[in-house]
């Protein structure tokens, strides 16, 4: 929360206008402890209904305040003068996120010398939002303005590069919170670089549909990038277009190191303190969004778009980031919906429907050699609906380095005709890039799947193929309900180099121990 777009004990002043020394003076005050929330309401809609500048007055004193919020826009401006102490409920107050809110004023002063006193004690203890995404908000004290918005449009079909960036140019400058919006339409949109830091937090606002070059465009990594900024939303409805038909025919990264990279439709580099909501990403070349050396992020109800067949068009991968969520998204793609690449740290995937695609895969890891640990990853309440994989676990033989991917948990999970459901793949080796011979050199430990439940679209409904090098510690399975009806036999449950602790039921039956190969053999 101390990242938030509205900065606690932070004043934006949007626009600075003169105020007269005999300004009409609206006080809210009382007996000492009182609480003055109605008086202060009161106060605020007086003089923003007044027609000159006018001011409210909190008097010296100790008050009581509950939650305040005062919203304009207003007819003149106003100056907010607390002299008084004012003092929020002790209480932890879980669940609310805000105590004193000015909103959507143009002109607008506070001072005084006096004090917002949030009672903190009691809450402090009651909080964990430090440590675990399942937590209630606390309130804060902040407010938020009318933003500057800069917007980047032209004729239907027209190209708006240079707009975009000029806007974005323009609000990363801004001295208080902006919005680029590139409004209802469809544009055209070349490669798009937008660099902060930035002054102040930016709302990127995607109202119509923007679209790429439709050719193959081999050899660039990027179409629309946003990057080291600090405080940052995205939103707008509006959808990303790579046009990538042409571009899956010239794509053969999924089977050769030795290829030209297609660009990527969204990247967030180093991106922090950010909300993306309520977008669209259609027909990427490459990955839909890469969220890479990000902290404190959220993509909710995102929509991603791409036939079954098109390649590596991974829906959401992120790499060394900490503190992700992607939440009511929906993901239909050519390769991973998710993939969770090396040194993620709390990550929460919660309701999100994938399928087509390769389903939610942890990897692949182990590639290169400069890769770090992944730890505590959450997937749950999620649906996969007819995907090539389920969830998935997959790292490479002769891995180029040894780390630990560790508290990785996938529960209540609802499968329709999935092909391998449950995956732990340490063969994992797409095209025989690899050495097959050398064991997996990256540690699994702590790995959760309970209450799995649904149809198999093939017989292979768990599988569980850890290394011999480095056999999985700790993995439990715990109710799992898996059905197939195939004509080549009941569904089975596959087990090597590990021990899994079985919990509750298992459908189908579990390896009652490890299928151990001896060293040096396939």
């Amino acid at each position: 929360m101390g990242s938030s777009y509205l900065g606690i004990y932070t004043i934006l002043v949007l626009c600075l206008l003169g105020y007269s020394a005999n300004a009409e003076v609206f006080t809210a005050g009382g007996p000492p402890n009182s609480d003055i929330t109605a008086a202060v309401l009161k106060a605020f809609t007086s003089a923003c209904q007044a027609p000159a500048p006018s001011q409210v007055l909190i008097p010296k004193g100790d008050f009581k305040l509950g939650e305040t919020v005062m919203t304009g826009p207003c007819k003149s401006p106003i100056e907010f003068t607390l002299q008084g102490n004012v003092k929020a409920d002790g209480g932890s107050t879980q669940g609310k996120d805000r105590w004193v809110v000015f909103e959507k004023i143009n002109g607008f002063k506070l001072n005084g010398g006096g004090t917002f006193d949030g009672e903190g004690n009691a809450a402090w203890k009651a909080n964990n939002c430090h440590k675990t995404f399942e937590c209630k908000k606390l309130p804060i004290v902040g407010y938020s303005a009318n933003a500057e918005v800069f917007t980047a449009g032209g004729p239907p079909n027209s190209d708006i590069t240079a707009a975009v960036l000029k806007a974005f140019t323009s609000a990363c400058q801004a001295p208080a919170p902006s919005q680029v919006l590139i409004p209802k339409g469809d544009f055209k949109l070349g490669e798009t670089v937008m660099t902060g830091p930035c002054k102040s937090p930016i709302e990127f606002t995607l109202q119509g549909n923007v679209k790429a070059d439709g050719g193959s465009t081999q050899g660039k990594d990027r179409w629309v990038v946003f990057e080291k900024i600090n405080g940052f939303k995205l939103n707008g409805g509006g959808t990303f277009d790579g046009e990538g038909n042409a571009a899956w025919k010239a794509n053969n990264c999924h089977k050769t190191f030795e290829c030209k990279k297609l660009p990527i439709s969204v990247r967030f580099d180093f991106v922090d303190n950010a909300e993306i909501k309520d977008v669209t990403s259609l027909d990427a070349k490459n990955f839909h969004f890469n969220v890479i050396s990000g902290k404190n992020m959220t993509f909710d109800n995102i929509k991603i778009i791409a036939p079954a067949e098109s390649p590596n068009t991974d829906g959401i991968h992120l790499g060394r980031c900490e503190g992700v969520k992607i939440l009511n998204t929906k993901i239909a793609t050519g390769d991973d919906c998710i993939s969770v690449g090396d040194g993620m740290k709390n990550l929460l995937i919660e309701k999100v429907v994938c399928g087509p695609g390769h389903g939610i895969s942890v990897g692949s890891l182990g590639r290169y050699g400069w890769e770090q640990d992944v730890t505590d990853i959450t997937v749950k309440n999620c649906t996969l609906e007819g995907t090539d994989n389920g969830l998935r676990i997959k790292t490479w033989p002769s891995a180029a380095c040894t780390t630990t991917a560790a508290g990785i948990h996938f529960e209540d999970i609802i499968l329709n005709k999935v092909s391998n459901p449950i995956l732990i793949d340490q063969e994992y080796c797409p095209w025989n890039q690899c050495n097959k011979n050398k064991p997996s050199t990256i540690k699994l430990v702590d790995i959760t799947f309970r209450n799995i439940r649904g149809t198999s679209g093939n017989k292979d409904a768990v599988k569980l193929l850890c290394s011999k090098g480095h056999p999985c510690e700790n993995v439990e399975i715990g109710d799992i309900n898996i059905e197939y009806t195939g004509p080549d036999g009941p569904p089975t449950f596959e087990c090597t180099n590990v021990t899994p602790k079985l919990v509750g039921a298992q459908n189908p039956k579990a390896c009652v121990g490890p299928v151990v190969k001896a060293p040096g053999k396939e």
